[in-house]
């Protein structure tokens, strides 16, 4: 191989990385339902992780800031219980089907009732942009969920897909088709 060769395949490694299929070994069947069985119970930590998302998520929205939204969503913790529900109703698993609905609910009613409180606490009403551009979407509005669907697919048709990649996929293929439908 030529010296040009050589350096343009090493500047290219350390630009794009290496690029390939994953082939992890699928955890067995024990041990991922034990993992979502911990998930799936309610503890102080969630509940406590899930305060703070919900203030940080409404002062975000308030200030109209989607950097402070997103760290919202990253620090929320209800991931794991949609994952288990999800998991409980394919594996026909009721308790864990039970106990991940019911953590999952509480979950989402305490998001709810922080948001009002600090909203009312502050006293402002939530009229910021992020609000109102989610309520009237243009054409422009989908313009992540196709192209990060279509990037996820090459990985995804030869690996099998961890529970909560499938359920990003479905979502962001729902959104695409409520959006453009109406």
């Amino acid at each position: 191989m030529s010296k040009a060769r050589r350096k343009w395949t090493s500047y290219t490694r350390r630009l794009f990385g290496t690029w390939g299929v994953s082939l992890d070994q699928p955890l067995p069947f024990e041990e991922l339902s034990s993992s979502l069985n911990r998930s799936s119970n309610p503890s102080v930590s969630f509940y406590l992780m899930l305060l703070l998302a919900a203030a940080v998520a409404t002062l975000g929205l308030m200030a109209s800031s989607a950097a402070v939204i997103i760290g919202a969503m990253i620090i929320a913790p209800l991931m794991n219980p949609i994952i288990s529900t999800s998991y409980a109703m394919v594996t026909g698993d009721s308790t864990l089907l039970k106990r991940s609905f019911i953590t999952l609910v509480s979950g989402i009613v305490l998001v709810i009732a922080v948001s009002f409180i600090v909203a009312t606490v502050l006293g402002t009403r939530l009229q910021g942009t992020e609000v109102m551009a989610r309520s009237k979407p243009t054409v422009a509005s989908p313009n992540a969920d196709g192209p990060s669907a279509i990037a996820d697919w090459p990985k995804m048709r030869h690996v099998r897909a961890p529970a909560d990649s499938v359920i990003l996929r479905f979502i962001m293929a729902e959104n695409w088709r409520l959006r453009w439908s109406s």
